[in-house]
């Protein structure tokens, strides 16, 4: 539910209008929820709720810290939005490592818990845990419910299922999330970004020099193996 009009002040306190600042991200996050099945919705419940036993404590807490730079508290966790939060924990159950044989939460889902739900289900979550960040500028709007994307890192272009992205995003903005590639299709994981145009150069050229000093230390580096140690960045 959208919390304000669109001329209305931000509810954030940055003193502008509603629609210049966080109209579209809250826009985003009511499709994100309106556009999952159920059964995704309950994988997806039970997937964040797992991530956050107790014997994840000590992870979750050292991911937080590297994915937010040590600029907040945990203690004050829920000033950051549940929207941010979220996308947090996208990112720590699919790329933190969260024990010493280099294993991530979804990998220990699976081995526990993946029995529970059907075949499609279990398919879903193979293609979630071979899934990586990445980062695309929109290049049209094919239909209601698949998009056109360029691939800003690895300079390659692609189609995705995306009935969010299609009803949200405009051409030449950039997003930034997982892409999941399931049977023959190309999907965005929930927690997708939508930046402006104005990060395509700035950002890009962050992550690709990033990149480079990982294959500096990194023998026979790829972007796959770069953006599942450094999603965060």
């Amino acid at each position: 539910m959208l919390r304000a009009k669109r001329n209305d002040p931000c509810p954030c306190g940055s003193g502008l209008k509603y629609k210049n600042c966080h109209m579209r991200a809250d826009q985003l996050g009511a499709s994100r929820e309106a556009n999952l099945s159920g059964g995704e919705a309950l994988l997806l419940t039970d997937l964040y709720q797992y991530a956050q036993l107790p014997r994840f404590n000590t992870p979750l807490f050292e991911a937080f810290n590297l994915y937010w730079g040590g600029s907040f508290d945990v203690a004050a966790a829920d000033a950051l939005g549940q929207e941010n939060l979220r996308a947090m924990l996208e990112w720590f159950i699919h790329d933190y490592v969260v024990d010493g044989e280099g294993r991530h939460v979804i990998d220990l889902f699976i081995a526990d818990r993946a029995g529970r739900y059907p075949p499609e289900g279990q398919a879903l979550l193979a293609a979630w845990a071979a899934s990586t960040m990445g980062l695309w500028r929109v290049l049209a709007i094919v239909s209601a419910e698949r998009v056109s994307l360029v691939d800003l890192l690895r300079e390659e272009r692609l189609e995705v299922y995306s009935p969010m992205l299609a009803h949200n995003a405009r051409v030449g903005d950039i997003v930034a999330g997982r892409g999941v590639h399931l049977g023959d299709n190309t999907l965005l994981a929930p927690m997708v970004s939508l930046l402006p145009s104005e990060y395509e150069q700035p950002l890009g050229d962050y992550v690709r020099n990033a990149y480079r000093l990982y294959a500096e230390d990194h023998y026979q580096a790829s972007w796959e193996a770069f953006l599942r140690a450094n999603g965060h960045l």
